[in-house]
């Protein structure tokens, strides 16, 4: 359970510098990217809540994870229209949009990983939890 909230702590650590980072200019594209953030945010402030109990509840622990699994991959789309708009319109600096960029690239990195040595939930609960994408065979 260690390994589930290290993974956990270091995604919310990085969602953190990701909303800072954002330079809100009311762009659709970026005002969903920033809501997807802040669920993923909330959702891991659960999770990290409940694995902090001596016995959390593996089926809330499922849930909130598949939501952080979703989130993570709906923001990557959102961002990348996002991005492409942003440097069309010359509104947001390249540097910063590869610098958010590379940070959605370290929170996929940690939830493959994740996916990978969860040490609370089987591999078969991880099949049903993470994506195909994040899986490693």
């Amino acid at each position: 359970m260690a390994d589930l909230y290290s993974y956990l702590h270091e995604i919310d650590q990085t969602v953190d510098q990701v909303l800072t980072r954002l330079p809100i200019h009311e762009d659709p594209w970026e005002v969903r990217f920033q809501r997807l953030l802040q669920e993923k945010k909330a959702t891991l402030q659960n999770v990290l809540k409940e694995l902090k109990k001596e016995e959390p509840e593996k089926d809330a622990v499922i849930k909130w994870l598949k939501i952080i699994y979703r989130d993570d991959e709906t923001a990557k789309l959102n961002f990348h229209s996002w991005k492409r708009i942003a440097l069309q319109d010359h509104t947001v600096d390249e540097d910063k949009l590869d610098k958010i960029e590379e940070l959605l690239g370290h929170t996929k990195e940690e939830l493959n990983e994740m996916a990978q040595h969860t040490g609370f939930l089987t591999e078969d609960d991880m099949r049903f939890i993470a994506p195909p994408l994040y899986l490693k065979h």
